[in-house]
């Protein structure tokens, strides 16, 4: 893992409605689970750097449950077996017994009888020094554990080494470790954030020109060496006609404030379409695709979709070559969250892949 230059304050809140059973909401146990989540955080994600960022974690659900495992019932029946061979063993002064009940009772200690299962669903923002969102990562995660006897699992303290703590400390870290790997895929792009040159959201005039020019100063190649790019229409699976073409806007806007590309404005692609009498819809294929891109004049075009399954909004964007038709890059970026999630930090975490 390449750690991201940076000073990092780490700030944990808990929400204790999100906490079950009840026993997690002491204050004690949250103490522990922002300490855990708190130094876990910090682990391996950051090193020292110019760069202040701040680490907000919420950690919105917690909770843990317990059943028995098939074989409760015959370990109930041991233990109680050797419990009154014990102390029918002692009472009559017979050592065998005695000693076989205890036996008895040390083996139906041993064998886990009850399983735990935890559940949490925990969010990170990633945020510069003067607030500015950097990204927005969230994380649903479970982990499960069997085990013994009940006494000693009675507490579910992250940093304990009973094994209902266990649990919950297994689930808070692979959820750590399933938001540092997302981070990791947009350390390019935070980087590049952190250093001052964070992609603008305004919106660009449709009446500038065919092709959108990046100002000098933005620009991160040469005005003659910029890739001559259009980007159709995605494709929306669960989600709105409307909400995909806010998407896709947004996603030209992106792409050119990269500074890599120079982007055919939408309505100028239409209009080029149109006069060549050419119907897009259903132009999925990549021999449809290199056909756009020939009619456009350009070299790349970028394709793909957006698509929602349960809780989670899934970009997906090839880019293929109009020379060779050929796929020269791609990037599938997932968020969880709302539709407005996806337009102000999905669509800017696949755009930064599509321009490395």
């Amino acid at each position: 893992m390449l750690a991201i230059p940076a000073q990092s304050s780490v700030e944990v809140l808990v929400n204790r409605s999100g906490l079950s059973p009840g026993n997690l909401k002491l204050p004690r146990t949250v103490r522990s689970i922002r300490s855990s989540i708190e130094g876990d955080i910090r682990e391996g994600l950051f090193r020292p750097g110019t760069e202040a960022v701040r680490v907000i974690v919420e950690v919105q659900k917690l909770s843990y449950e317990k059943e028995n495992t098939a074989v409760h019932t015959l370990v109930n029946a041991i233990e109680t077996a050797g419990v009154l061979l014990f102390l029918g063993g002692m009472a009559g002064e017979a050592g065998d017994a005695a000693g076989t009940g205890a036996a008895l009772w040390g083996l139906s200690m041993a064998i886990p009888d009850h399983k735990y299962t935890a559940t949490a669903e925990m969010n990170l923002k990633l945020r510069t020094a003067d607030g500015t969102l950097i990204g927005n990562y969230q994380t649903m995660q479970r982990a499960e554990s069997q085990a013994v006897s009940d006494f000693s699992n009675a507490k579910a303290d992250p940093t304990s080494s009973a094994l209902s703590g266990g649990v919950v400390r297994d689930v808070l870290r692979s959820s750590v470790r399933d938001i540092q790997q997302r981070v990791q895929r947009d350390r390019e792009y935070i980087v590049e954030v952190l250093g001052g040159v964070a992609p603008e959201t305004a919106a660009v005039p449709a009446q500038e020109a065919q092709f959108v020019e990046v100002v000098p100063d933005q620009a991160a190649v040469p005005e003659g060496e910029r890739v001559n790019i259009a980007v159709v229409e995605l494709e929306a699976y669960g989600i709105s006609e409307t909400e995909v073409q806010a998407l896709t806007n947004r996603l030209r806007v992106e792409l050119f404030q990269r500074g890599h590309f120079a982007v055919v404005e939408r309505d100028q692609m239409r209009a080029i379409l149109e006069e060549q009498d050419f119907q897009q819809t259903g132009c999925t294929t990549n021999e449809c695709l290199v056909e756009v891109g020939q009619l456009l004049n350009v070299q790349q075009i970028f394709a793909g979709s957006i698509s929602k399954v349960g809780e989670v909004f899934s970009i997906e964007v090839r880019v293929i070559d109009v020379l060779t038709g050929e796929i020269v890059n791609a990037a599938i970026v997932d968020v969880m969250g709302a539709i407005s999630d996806v337009l102000t930090e999905g669509i800017g975490r696949a755009a930064a892949r599509l321009a490395r």
